[in-house]
């Protein structure tokens, strides 16, 4: 969630995402594992995730390295449709929705 046309929110809802299923039981623990599980980001599948980053993204990762997430623990789902448990928030065209234990 890099790029320019990214809302302050959607980089900040995505970053807060990687770091919920971090903790989540059914996703892998560390942060490179959850970017690079098969399937879960387009970035990785197109290859936008070697560009540069701009300055907006990096201090929001930074934020959410330095204090968490804003995101409650079990929303973990993060995509272009509804799915899970109910929709958290849709920012953009993405939709951040819960999983239910």
């Amino acid at each position: 969630a890099g790029s320019d046309w990214c809302s302050d929110n959607l980089q900040l809802y995505t970053g807060s995402v990687v770091l919920k299923r971090m903790k989540h039981r059914d996703y892998p623990d560390t942060m490179y594992d959850v970017i690079y599980d098969e399937g879960q980001y387009s970035c990785v599948n197109n290859g936008m995730i070697e560009y540069e980053y701009n300055d907006r993204a990096y201090n929001h990762a930074k934020y959410l390295l330095e204090n968490g997430s804003i995101l409650p623990d079990n929303v973990v789902y993060q995509a272009q449709f509804e799915q899970g448990d109910g929709i958290y928030v849709q920012e953009q065209n993405m939709y951040f929705c819960y999983k239910g234990e």
